[in-house]
């Protein structure tokens, strides 16, 4: 796991103390009755330590069905024809070297080559002082990280995203902005109380998908993609 992973871990535990530890046979027990009572997803996230989106998920494992604060799209309809999605992730720096993160337009290291020849769904993040506020970004996926399509932006050729985005980082770093890469882990993807095990994305299909659904919910939380 990366620094940055265990950063981000940190912050998160710093409002939810219990966030991603194990539920004991306890938790559940107690979980079903409060929610029996009545009890809300707020009112659980605060008794639990938890993120509201854990508890959702906690409680549709349980055999349980909440709209409790749920976005009206993820609500969950036995109508065949609606999805009911919990959908969680996080974003890995990748590093050039053991504890070194990769910035552009750093080559591709020998380390790079062991660790990320795989397919995926990435981000480049545009930031200045701190990575946790990044001023544009731009989400793509490959069936090859490294080297296939870092190279691509490294030493673009004829394709026009390759060469727009390589000139748009490099006035960025003349800027004194930092172009950090990030690749996705899915840590769980629940459609309708089934657990999907996706172990890899080395599906086009699925890689698409989720590239599509993350640009959008990006675009929506208001931060500036450089996707067209």
């Amino acid at each position: 796991m990366s620094l940055a992973y265990h950063e981000r871990l940190k912050q998160i535990k710093i409002s939810y103390p219990n966030a991603y530890d194990k539920w004991t046979e306890f938790d559940d027990a107690l979980l079903k009755q409060e929610f029996a009572n009545g009890a809300s997803v707020s009112q659980l996230s605060k008794l639990f330590h938890r993120q509201p989106s854990a508890i959702r998920s906690r409680i549709r494992k349980l055999g349980f069905v909440t709209n409790d604060e749920t976005p009206p799209d993820a609500e969950i309809k036995d109508d065949g024809h609606s999805l009911g999605t919990d959908f969680q992730f996080r974003w890995e720096a990748v590093f050039c070297e053991k504890e070194k993160e990769y910035f552009f337009p750093e080559p591709v290291s020998p380390y790079m080559l062991e660790n990320y020849k795989y397919p995926a769904i990435y981000r480049w993040i545009v930031y200045q002082d701190s990575r946790e506020k990044i001023r544009y970004a731009y989400i793509g996926t490959t069936k090859q990280l490294c080297p296939e399509r870092l190279e691509g932006y490294l030493y673009p050729d004829s394709s026009s995203t390759n060469l727009r985005l390589h000139q748009d980082f490099q006035q960025f770093v003349k800027q004194g902005y930092k172009i950090g890469l990030e690749s996705l882990r899915i840590e769980q993807i629940t459609i309708n109380n089934i657990d999907v095990k996706l172990n890899n994305l080395h599906s086009p299909t699925a890689r698409v998908f989720i590239e599509t659904l993350l640009i959008s919910y990006y675009r929506q939380k208001g931060l500036t993609l450089l996707n067209q």
